[in-house]
């Protein structure tokens, strides 16, 4: 992104979350994302460390009702796994 990262495109709302030392990865970006107010229809891009991913999807999917084809995600790399070769 260039230029002020705090600017979204109209209809878009961009939340910083810092990680707090010690804290599991995504832990306040699943919390938040609870927390959120969500419209009646939308389309989610969960993508990031897999715990992260996956419980982005489970909620969104599970308890907010959204269709499975409504949310794409995918999990970029695993905490605690090295990368292969």
């Amino acid at each position: 992104m260039t230029g002020n990262p705090d600017e979204a495109p109209d209809g878009v709302q961009v939340h910083w979350m810092v990680r707090e030392p010690g804290q599991q990865p995504g832990a306040e970006a699943l919390a938040a994302l609870s927390r959120l107010q969500l419209p009646g229809s939308l389309y989610a891009f969960a993508v990031g460390e897999s715990a992260l991913a996956t419980g982005a999807r489970r909620h969104l999917v599970g308890e907010r009702g959204l269709p499975k084809a409504n949310v794409t995600f995918s999990g970029y790399w695993k905490r605690g796994k090295a990368s292969p070769g």
